[in-house]
């Protein structure tokens, strides 16, 4: 598992292979006396996936490079 996350009475869980693992888990919910009342698998959008190994949001990203561009169009003619 890589994260667990606890809200209200929900339970936030991310794994890979989620089709694979999501039994498992269901399983050792089961033997520890709790059941599963809803299951949702979701696969991660790009962007998400991107926040997770840059820790900003593509459009974040996107902004403080034009925003960089922005910068140097300002330096360059404030140079002529």
């Amino acid at each position: 598992m890589k994260e667990v996350k606890k809200q209200d009475n929900t339970y936030w869980i991310k794994v890979e292979d989620g089709e694979e693992t999501a039994p498992l888990i269901i399983e050792a919910i089961r033997n520890m006396g709790h059941a599963v009342t809803r299951l949702s698998l979701t696969k991660p959008t790009l962007d998400e996936v991107y926040l997770e190994y840059t820790g900003k949001s593509m459009r974040e990203e996107q902004e403080e490079r034009a925003n960089i561009w922005s910068r140097r169009r300002t330096i360059r003619k404030a140079r002529t």
